[in-house]
């Protein structure tokens, strides 16, 4: 089985569209960093788009991992006109297009850039020659944001709309598997190694608040919390009636095994109280 490990670059913070611009990544947190090394698998082939964000971004993470040319297409999206102009500012001038764009991907494009098909049309071909070039192995792709969301949708088999419904955040890791029999699959998507509930001074709070109540154990880890602490919880509420059993654990479930925003979609729907609602949705969000 080949392994896809999808990298974001680091954040910009521009407040503009973004596309073939090529603004640095802000890389001063040296932990995020390092956690994210740690946590990609040491033996993989590391490569980047062209743009200095990315190959900024890999720099930093490669460790003693082999590095592949740098390859334009895996580039983000080319904004043509749009790029480095605030939304806002776009909308002015023409809000039928730009709405159209976000709302109808597919063949809609911005003056002088590409659409979502074209995009796809230059991605996935630098994909195929990746995994047919290392076939079995783990392969770390630092990218964009469009570039990721482009194999998720042909993993997850989306239409481009469901496609750019998820989230993928600056330094997150998101996996996508290869194989000849099963074809594309997903393996997790936006994954934070580094961001931890006790990087988080509100959620840290939040859980406090309900240990005291005793609504939650103390947890040795994030992810013992997400796959056990979590399921008992559900067990402990359902139990005390303070919300149905079936429709808590059915949402739980469905949260661990898809991995989506599906899951937390369905955590709202079993009328959990919200502080719980907010730990699941932050648990699914961290990892």
């Amino acid at each position: 089985m080949t392994r896809l490990h999808l990298v974001r670059h680091g954040p910009t913070h521009a407040k503009t569209i973004v596309g073939w611009s090529d603004l640095p990544a802000d890389l001063s947190d040296q932990a995020a960093l390092a956690h994210i090394s740690a946590h990609l698998p040491d033996q993989a082939v590391l490569v980047s788009s062209d743009l200095s964000r990315a190959i900024a971004t890999a720099d930093a993470i490669q460790g003693a991992r082999s590095r592949l040319p740098h390859d334009p297409a895996l580039r983000e999206m080319h904004f043509g006109t749009w790029e480095l102009r605030a939304y806002a500012e776009i909308e002015a001038e023409d809000s039928h297009l730009i709405r159209a764009f976000w709302d109808e991907p597919g063949d809609v494009r911005p003056p002088g850039g590409e659409s979502w098909n074209t995009l796809i049309q230059r991605v996935n071909p630098a994909i195929d020659r990746l995994v047919a070039n290392h076939l079995g192995q783990d392969i770390i792709v630092v990218a964009h944001f469009g570039t990721i969301l482009s194999q998720l949708q042909r993993a997850k088999d989306l239409t481009p709309y469901k496609a750019f419904g998820h989230r993928i955040e600056h330094l997150s890791v998101t996996e996508i598997l290869f194989d000849d029999k099963n074809g594309w699959q997903v393996g997790g998507i936006n994954r934070r190694p580094w961001c931890s509930f006790s990087q988080r001074p509100i959620l840290r709070a939040q859980l406090a608040w309900m240990a005291r109540r005793g609504a939650l154990w103390p947890f040795v880890d994030d992810r013992t919390f997400s796959c056990w602490s979590l399921l008992a919880l559900t067990k402990r509420h359902s139990s005390a009636g303070l919300w149905p059993a079936d429709s808590a654990y059915r949402a739980i479930a469905r949260w661990l095994c898809a991995g989506t925003a599906a899951g937390c979609s369905a955590l709202h729907g079993a009328r959990m109280p919200h502080g719980v609602a907010l730990a699941c949705i932050a648990v699914y969000r961290g990892f």
